[in-house]
């Protein structure tokens, strides 16, 4: 349950100490949570992301709003504007002198 709404999650492991759980809304299919947890010699580190307020993007929903919780960091990030297919000049991709 994410928010008092029933969810469907799936659990597998990334690598032998990486595990990742996916959680969707079961009637969007939308993906509501990631959470990821990394064994160490000193104990689990965790990590959370929770999507949210999407928006349809050339005919793609993709989350506006995006919660992040780690062991160290709390962080929202949010969306302003997505240009789908835009021209990016060449330059922006150039090494730095110097």
């Amino acid at each position: 349950m994410i928010d008092g709404k029933p969810t469907v999650a799936m659990t597998g492991d990334r690598s032998r100490d990486v595990s990742e759980t996916l959680i969707f809304d079961p009637t969007s299919g939308l993906l509501l949570r990631r959470a990821i947890t990394t064994r160490t010699p000193v104990g689990n580190l965790a990590e959370q992301l929770d999507y949210s307020d999407y928006k349809d993007v050339a005919g793609v929903k993709l989350p506006f709003t995006i919660l992040r919780k780690t062991w160290e960091v709390n962080d929202t990030l949010k969306v302003v504007d997505v240009k789908p297919n835009a021209q990016i000049d060449d330059a922006r991709f150039a090494q730095p002198k110097g």
